[in-house]
């Protein structure tokens, strides 16, 4: 017989997850991501110079992360593991499992001089905005 521990968050969950599955093939406003889980929460603030993308993460490891950036758009994704053991747990409301976010970064950005940080759990993305080109002027010489 097959025992599966009483948890309605991963029911809720699943139907969470076949939910934006339906909005997102109507829409078509991210792409879908078989296999996530979860999805970390983000906050995307904006400078004079800069977009910071911040990301909770707790109990990931850096190298458990992967980040990466094509065009104006910030792929994370990673897998988080369970910090308990599998046996005699009777209650379990942590997320776990793989997990993906595509972020649209809504102007351009300078992709060599994007930076990653990762302390205390958030891991802070800065992208640099692209200069924009300023007018120069010219003098002529006459003579």
């Amino acid at each position: 017989m097959y025992k599966r521990d009483f948890n309605p968050w991963h029911d809720l969950r699943n139907l969470r997850r076949d939910f934006n599955r339906f909005v997102n093939a109507f829409f078509g406003n991210e792409p879908e991501w078989e296999g996530s889980y979860w999805r970390p929460a983000i906050d995307i603030t904006e400078t004079d110079d800069a977009f910071v993308v911040a990301a909770e993460l707790p109990g990931m490891k850096r190298e458990e992360i992967k980040i990466n950036v094509r065009e104006n758009t910030l792929y994370l994704s990673g897998e988080k593991k369970p910090f308990r053991e599998e046996k005699n747990h009777f209650r379990s409301e942590c997320c776990y499992g793989p997990f993906k976010r595509s972020i649209n970064i809504p102007g351009e950005i300078n992709q060599d001089n994007i930076t990653a940080k990762y302390e205390n759990g958030i891991l802070k993305v800065t992208l640099p905005k692209k200069q924009e080109s300023t007018a120069r002027e010219i003098k002529i010489k006459v003579g």
